[in-house]
């Protein structure tokens, strides 16, 4: 019974954001059916967008727990300039970045080849995937950040918020990213 109101407060602010993000990630996946073409041209592209959409979400996803954590624990302050403790967690995540992306595109190629599904080939690939992912990486950090700090601002809880708010907007900037880093490529 002393649990009913933190549930309650937790439901009441957490619904919301679970609503947006619902929206945001149907927005993605318009975005994604609107360049359908280049995707079923070379099917492997398919195979990627899952694995690429899923971990530019989780690497937002620890961002968001690490800053949401601090935040509590009082280690960094919600200001709008990131703390020194702030960025050497954009840094983790950067790091983290470069092989993620890379062994995400290898292993689409992998699966594409067993499959027998036309690729733009492994180099392309990785360069898709590479490129996407630090475009989408980059845009990550300051949507967490700015996420987590402006939750915190308004007294509600970063935890609630940080991780829907990622998750849904890397499938977005992560679409976006994606097609953007096949064009640049010149596959789609």
């Amino acid at each position: 019974r002393s649990g009913l109101p933190l549930l309650k407060r937790i439901v009441a602010e957490s619904l919301p954001i679970l609503l947006l993000a619902g929206v945001i990630d149907l927005i993605a996946g318009i975005t994604i059916e609107k360049r359908l073409e280049a995707f079923t041209t070379l099917p492997a592209l398919l195979v990627l967008v899952p694995p690429f959409l899923t971990k530019t979400g989780a690497l937002g996803g620890i961002l968001a727990a690490r800053l949401s954590s601090k935040l509590h624990l009082g280690i960094v302050e919600p200001t709008a300039r990131p703390s020194r403790a702030s960025r050497a967690d954009f840094r983790l995540i950067a790091v983290f970045a470069a092989p993620v992306f890379t062994l995400v595109a290898v292993s689409a190629e992998v699966v594409s080849l067993l499959l027998g599904l036309d690729s733009p080939g492994p180099v392309r690939m990785i360069g898709i995937s590479l490129i996407g992912g630090l475009l989408a990486t980059t845009a990550c950090l300051a949507i967490t950040y700015y996420g987590a700090i402006a939750a915190y601002r308004l007294g509600l809880d970063p935890d609630n918020h940080g991780i829907p708010l990622v998750t849904s907007s890397m499938d977005l900037i992560g679409a976006v990213a994606l097609i953007f880093a096949i064009l640049i490529l010149g596959v789609g």
